[in-house]
């Protein structure tokens, strides 16, 4: 199985112990699964019930992402998923 997504950003950190070197660069790595949303988490978040999301992940409604009994949800894949049902209406 291959590893999780995985980044890896730099950070500028200062470092005052060091004379010769005022600032150092730390690899700070971010790991795709420390994002993940709970129901409870995702339901705040789009304001509905946790027991509706557990309906629509019963249908397949949203995505969503099963760890043994687990459900949770990316953060960038439910944007994405808002963003195409998202309807713009002309004002009059």
């Amino acid at each position: 199985m291959p590893p999780p997504e995985t980044r890896v950003s730099l950070r500028l950190l200062e470092n005052p112990g060091n004379d010769l070197a005022p600032y150092r660069l730390k690899a700070m790595e971010t790991n795709r699964l420390d994002r993940l949303l709970t129901y409870d988490q995702l339901a705040i978040t789009l304001q509905v019930n946790p027991g509706t999301l557990r309906n629509w992940v019963s249908q397949q409604y949203i995505p969503h992402i099963k760890l043994g009994r687990a459900v949770r949800f990316d953060p960038h894949t439910i944007e994405k998923w808002l963003q195409k049902r998202t309807y713009l209406t002309s004002g009059q």
